[in-house]
């Protein structure tokens, strides 16, 4: 059967609109809000770019919804019982040329201060595919007990990601970059991006596998205020091997860089993460994860604000690594970040009630990205800079891994979808 990423005729069910008959959803949206747009059987056989969303357009037409999902399924054999969704922000992942886009461009150059050649650059890209196999492999998320045996959610660390969010990369360059020229290029990743008002010139991506997931839309939502100028929320909406939806959000809310006086920035972002997971509900969409570089541990109270839209994610690990608690709350993990000799935990996750029973994110430890701290006693994040020193690593953070369980109800609602397709709820806004 041909292959094809547009049977996203099927997405009508996703987007929530009527298309026309034989149409194909294109990601389009802007950062206020914007709706789907939809793109005629016309470009049938042509390689679709639009609005940073990759497409293979191949085929349209009555009955594709349907063999979307039976090819799914028969690609994959069984239905999935697994998705395992990472996020890791990659610390300024420039390219090595200056565009004149601004003082971030400059400075990771080339000839810019921090002298961020073309070898260092893909290095850095080399390092961060070297980390995704890495997560993919047997061992990794699984829970080691003290006598070396493996918990009851042990081989949840087999398989590759199947999505990847990633926060501060400067354009599409760098991540197509990471995708054709790695290892990676041996897989079926594919880029999703956008670029944001960021006065750095950063933005939030994911990769995603074609092979596991289907792109139906996606679209990145503004963070906005008077006076704030920041990165989007990127949101993409899939369909899974099951025949079931899913939408991702991937956050970079604004840092705590000024103390206490930046604290409404990211009271803006929560509120406009509630928002976003608010309108979800209410279009059908309930299984929706939103993970991300949060800038702030979660026991602030600021995260109260997204209850009960959003609630954390329970983790797999407690501190020590030796004891298995599902209903542990995210903080009792380790943390993502070291600063001043002490972790805190800021890449979070949260779910939406759907999934609230399905879901778990541990803290990945790659040991090839780790370092002594020689101010403080442990380890630490090997970063590529420390200052103007250039280190060779990827970043201050380390990455986080989500487990998302086969949904009970997936054989069910790969029925129920196909009734969607005549409704028309409210559209995402």
């Amino acid at each position: 059967m041909k292959r094809s990423m547009v049977l996203l005729a099927t997405a009508a069910v996703v987007a929530m609109q009527v298309a026309p008959v034989g149409a194909v959803i294109s990601g389009q949206g802007s950062g206020s809000g914007g709706e789907i747009g939809w793109r005629t059987e016309e470009n049938a056989g042509e390689d679709v770019v639009e609005n940073g969303v990759e497409k293979e357009v191949e085929e349209t037409g009555e009955g594709a919804a349907q063999e979307m999902v039976e090819r799914r399924v028969m690609e994959t054999g069984e239905e999935t019982d697994l998705l395992k969704v990472m996020f890791w922000n990659l610390e300024n992942f420039f390219d090595f040329i200056d565009g004149g886009a601004g003082e971030s461009d400059t400075e990771f150059s080339s000839d810019g201060p921090r002298r961020w050649t073309k070898k260092r650059f893909y290095r850095k890209c080399q390092a961060i595919a070297k980390t995704i196999l890495w997560a993919g492999s047997a061992g990794v998320g699984t829970d080691r007990l003290p006598d070396g045996g493996v918990s009851d959610v042990g081989g949840w660390g087999t398989g590759l990601p199947d999505i990847v969010g990633v926060a501060e990369v400067e354009n599409r360059f760098v991540l197509h970059q990471l995708v054709e020229k790695t290892a990676l290029r041996k897989l079926d990743y594919r880029i999703v991006h956008f670029d944001s008002p960021d006065p750095r010139g950063i933005d939030c991506a994911l990769l995603y596998r074609g092979s596991r997931l289907t792109l139906v839309s996606a679209r990145p939502c503004r963070v906005s205020a008077p006076g704030l100028q920041t990165r989007d929320i990127l949101l993409a909406q899939f369909l899974t091997p099951a025949g079931d939806s899913l939408a991702v959000l991937v956050n970079h809310h604004p840092s705590k860089y000024g103390g206490g006086e930046t604290d409404w920035r990211r009271e803006v972002a929560v509120a406009r993460l509630r928002a976003l997971g608010d309108s979800l509900a209410a279009a059908g969409w309930p299984r929706a994860v939103a993970l991300g570089d949060f800038n702030d541990v979660p026991e602030n109270s600021l995260f109260h604000r997204l209850e009960p839209t959003f609630s954390l994610c329970r983790g797999i690990l407690t501190p020590n690594g030796a004891k298995v608690d599902r209903n542990a709350p995210g903080y009792q993990l380790l943390g993502s970040i070291r600063f001043n000799g002490e972790w805190q935990l800021i890449d979070l996750c949260f779910v939406t009630p759907a999934l609230s029973e399905q879901a778990f994110f541990e803290v990945l430890e790659p040991p090839f990205l780790t370092e002594r701290d020689a101010a403080h006693s442990g380890d630490k994040p090997l970063r590529t800079y420390s200052g103007p020193r250039y280190l060779g690593g990827v970043s201050d953070h380390r990455p986080i891994m989500v487990f998302l369980q086969k949904n009970d109800g997936a054989k069910a609602s790969r029925l129920a979808f196909f009734s969607y397709i005549c409704r028309t709820p409210s559209g995402i806004t």
